[in-house]
């Protein structure tokens, strides 16, 4: 997934694709043209998906959503938005995880139904289902549809999932609580690479609960539809079919190259899921794509139009991607370094990132970063290994390494085994990406330079820290004219690097002096996005600068991040750190980088109209024209 974020108001009015007269947007249907589009990209988390939310969103005048969101890629997760659309008059654009996934990623459904059955702890039910054609699977996620999705806060519902219907070895297994976050749809999270599922096996899938009065009405059909399996009730096999959708993927292959996309089948699939729906609006396929794949995205756009040709089959064409990016083979015979510069001030280096396609990293691959005091090699600083594939082409190699300021040093990548092979993201030859250093093969300069950062994630105008139990990281920020209070705050931080026994708190004060606490919230878990939520509800006094700040309690390794701030000397937010804040307090002028969503005491009193005399209130207008960098 990217980490990039962004949350912009898109007046969509006519782009182009590809030479000559094809147009990247099919003109929509009629009932949308009533009104000139005003869309919303990035729309709200399954926790805000809710009447309230998209309420707001009419109110503003928008009317229509582009689903670009990570939690919200799922055919149960877009239904339910799909709904709530169509009850407030807004059109969705559907993410649907066939493309939005990084992974290679395919689909397995069948929707039919014509009857359903009660679940309990006596009645489990179940289903056989065959894995397609492909590398290793150990990731997805399992849909089922409940008849009756209003269910007695917290009931229970565990899917597990074995290698045949005599359950003689439990795969894994996943519990949903209701409320449920789809209703009526049941999902069930299959986790990244705990397990692994053979390509064109039969598995078995089963539901049980541990409620001793029925429950669910899981929908069925009574017709053998499903050709890769049959449905099976209290453990015996039935004439029929579960209603159920597999969302099931790889990490070892990507979803997306240059030679590579998700299958017609799944994209028809997926297509099927939407496409009658009063609020579809088409299918948002990509954010960005490289321009290398653009070849292959106009085929999955004919794919989707081809199976749907009533709405539309839409990418961004901000291109993500660069030919000025090639790539360098390491191997066992070939080493590949960069010469670089420390800063004036730093004494440490926490970690290194580089640019490693992970598609070509294999399981049993181990790549090596060696920092040396020169490319001559006379004193070694520090070395980090990583072994199989990471979850991104842009792993960080942790060194916490103690160095001098303004010191040049030498970075070299080794891999094992011998016939090891990966490939390592560089400049075109001639291109000089860093003035301070240049890249080398085989211990000997060459005039390119590869791609890394230093203590930084990725590229652009975004740095970030760690935060430790001595290193604590804080932003100043000041209140809008109106506020009274701050529900909760949001930081970007790196999820991935949080280990168990880690808690993070974030403590707002009155300022950096920190004479006066307001209020505080810890984090003793690693949170499930790149955005935890540290809930405050404190009362604050409008147009007043406060100071927030991060500790640690020095648990686990005593390590968490990147907190993500802006690039050193870039001013995101009026404050000293300029940490990559989400706010639902705080709008600020010129490049934002906190979202609000406190509501002012009096909203009547301050709205806009739009040029049909609709009424925008103002906290939202200011929401959506926020832009994470």
């Amino acid at each position: 997934m990217k980490r990039t974020r962004r949350l912009l108001i898109c007046l969509i009015t006519m782009i182009s694709m590809f030479a000559g007269s094809a147009s990247l947007l099919a003109a929509p249907p009629s009932e949308v043209l009533d009104e000139f589009p005003i869309g919303i990209y990035y729309g709200p988390w399954p926790e805000d998906t809710n009447d309230g939310s998209y309420a707001e969103i009419r109110d503003m005048n928008a009317n229509f959503i582009v689903g670009w969101n990570d939690k919200h890629v799922t055919l149960g997760r877009n239904l339910f938005s799909l709904d709530l659309a169509e009850k407030h008059g807004l059109k969705v654009l559907v993410d649907d995880f066939v493309t939005y996934s990084e992974f290679k990623m395919e689909l397995i459904s069948q929707m039919s139904t014509d009857d359903a059955w009660n679940v309990r702890n006596d009645k489990p039910i179940g289903q056989t289902f065959t894995t397609p054609a492909g590398p290793i699977w150990d990731h997805g996620i399992v849909g089922l549809k409940l008849n009756n999705p209003n269910l007695p806060s917290g009931t229970s519902f565990t899917l597990s999932i074995y290698d045949n219907p005599n359950k003689t070895s439990l795969i894994l297994s996943d519990t949903v609580t209701a409320p449920l976050e789809a209703p009526p749809y049941l999902e069930f999270n299959l986790g990244r690479v705990s397990y692994q599922l053979s390509p064109e096996t039969q598995y078995y899938m089963e539901v049980t609960t541990t409620s001793t009065t029925d429950l669910g009405l899981v929908a069925v059909s009574t017709s053998d539809v499903y050709n890769g399996g049959q449905a099976f009730y209290q453990g015996q096999p039935q004439n029929g079919d579960l209603l159920f959708y597999l969302y099931i993927g790889s990490t070892l292959a990507p979803n997306f190259t240059e030679d590579s996309r998700p299958s017609d089948e799944a994209l028809k699939q997926a297509v099927n899921f939407y496409k009658d729906h009063p609020a579809y609006m088409g299918m948002h396929l990509r954010d960005e794509p490289p321009g290398e794949w653009l070849p292959k995205m106009k085929e999955i756009q004919d794919t989707v139009r081809q199976n749907d040709p009533n709405h539309l089959a839409y990418f961004n064409m901000l291109l993500g991607g660069s030919k000025s990016v090639r790539t360098i083979p390491l191997t066992s015979a070939q080493t590949v370094g960069q010469t670089f510069k420390t800063k004036p001030n730093q004494t440490t280096i926490s970690y290194i990132q580089a640019g490693i396609d992970k598609a070509g990293w294999g399981a049993n691959e181990s790549v090596k970063l060696t920092l040396w005091d020169s490319p001559s090699k006379a004193a070694k600083i520090a070395e980090r290994t990583l072994t199989g594939t990471p979850d991104s082409s842009y792993p960080m190699f942790k060194l916490n390494a103690a160095v001098n300021p303004d010191t040049s040093y030498y970075m070299e990548f080794s891999i094992e085994p011998v016939n090891g092979s990966v490939s390592v993201y560089a400049s075109q030859k001639g291109v000089d990406w860093d003035s301070n250093g240049t890249a080398y093969q085989s211990g000997q300069p060459a005039d390119f330079d590869l791609w890394f950062t230093v203590d930084a994630n990725q590229s652009g105008e975004i740095q970030g820290d760690f935060v430790t139990s001595s290193n604590r990281i804080g932003q100043t920020f000041k209140t809008a004219a109106n506020q009274t209070a701050i529900n909760w705050i949001q930081l970007y931080i790196d999820n991935e690097t949080w280990s168990t026994g880690e808690v993070l708190t974030l403590t707002l004060w009155d300022s950096p002096s920190k004479t006066s606490k307001i209020a505080e919230s810890s984090i003793d878990t690693q949170p499930s996005s790149y955005f935890p939520k540290f809930r405050l509800n404190a009362a604050v006094t409008p147009n007043t600068t406060y100071y927030m700040e991060l500790t640690h309690n020095g648990g686990g390794d005593n390590q968490v991040g990147l907190v993500i701030r802006s690039k050193d000397g870039v001013k995101w937010v009026e404050g000293a750190m300029n940490i990559l804040t989400v706010s639902r307090s705080m709008p600020i002028s010129g490049l934002l980088s906190t979202l609000m969503f406190a509501e002012p005491e009096n909203k009547t009193k301050s709205k806009l109209t739009s040029g049909n005399g609709r009424v925008i209130t103002p906290m939202l207008f200011r929401m959506m024209l926020i832009h994470f960098l």
